[in-house]
């Protein structure tokens, strides 16, 4: 199942919460960034991206799980005119 690790990235002043899943050897042979939907589809697929990062961890690859600007943990707000470009620089 892999080590899950929870940490912040992005800007100080904006900051993204993201887990972490990592082999159990702590050898990674490869990496994966899982972009969630939005919205209630976030919710309808939270525990399957989080069964889906840890067979990803049980096959070697370490895999990042975030929440975008503005939902979820991260900080921000999902309504601003901005949201959209905020929730794509969230990915970058």
């Amino acid at each position: 199942m892999g080590v899950q690790h929870s940490s912040w990235f992005g800007p100080a002043d904006a900051p993204l919460l993201a887990h972490i899943h990592v082999p159990d050897d702590g050898r990674s042979r490869g990496a994966v960034v899982l972009c969630p939907p939005l919205g209630k589809e976030h919710l309808d697929t939270y525990r399957g991206m989080k069964a889906l990062a840890e067979q990803l961890a049980d096959r070697g690859l370490t895999s990042v799980r975030f929440d975008y600007s503005g939902a979820g943990d991260s900080s921000g707000d999902q309504d601003s005119p901005d949201a959209v470009e905020a929730w794509q620089r969230s990915v970058v």
